[in-house]
């Protein structure tokens, strides 16, 4: 449980946690639950997905398909995946490779597929990890994208001696180290 961790405060000098507080039914108290974990003067690292403001490849057809896919039984929707990734992953990457228009094309087009196109995988790989990372997209029970000064507002402290918050290849990205002098434990 991220809000009840089985360690005592200010036990770690570095914690990463990347891929999670967007899945969390609380993003703010998650990342206070892990903030908390970090000694004086420790480290912390977390990323975050990017809210987009306008048609992206990777995020519009995700948000149009999952209030319905994310309350699917995991084994229905990893079967729908299986099905459809296989038919349209040659399309998606026709599309992609079309120059400037391909991934714009795809962001108004909802079938989500996630296509590492120029990753060096193998043709079996691509769509092996197509399936697995359309199925993570789809499937979370929380998934919640914030913009950048939105992360910045979450991570923001006066118990942070520093603060760096970027974009990243994951979306938005957040180093932190505490302050030295926040944590006082007996």
């Amino acid at each position: 449980d991220l809000y009840a961790l089985p360690f005592e405060p200010a036990s770690f000098d570095y914690v990463f946690c990347y891929g999670v507080l967007q899945h969390t039914p609380e993003p703010e108290s998650a990342y206070q639950a892990i903030f908390t974990m970090l000694k004086p003067g420790g480290r912390l690292s977390i990323d975050y997905y990017l809210r987009f403001k306008g048609p992206n490849v990777w995020a519009t057809p995700k948000y149009i398909w999952r209030p319905l896919t994310h309350t699917m039984k995991p084994q229905r929707l990893l079967a729908i995946i299986q099905w459809y990734i296989p038919l349209w992953l040659p399309v998606d990457t026709l599309i992609r490779r079309i120059p400037y228009f391909g991934s714009r094309l795809l962001a108004l087009i909802p079938i989500p597929c996630w296509n590492y196109l120029h990753s060096g995988l193998s043709k079996t790989q691509r769509r092996e990890w197509a399936i697995m990372d359309t199925f993570d997209a789809l499937g979370a029970r929380f998934d919640t994208p914030k913009t950048l000064e939105e992360v910045r507002e979450m991570v923001a402290s006066a118990a942070n001696a520093q603060t760096e918050v970027f974009y990243g290849s994951n979306g938005v990205v957040a180093n932190i180290r505490r302050a030295e002098d926040t944590v006082h434990y007996n």
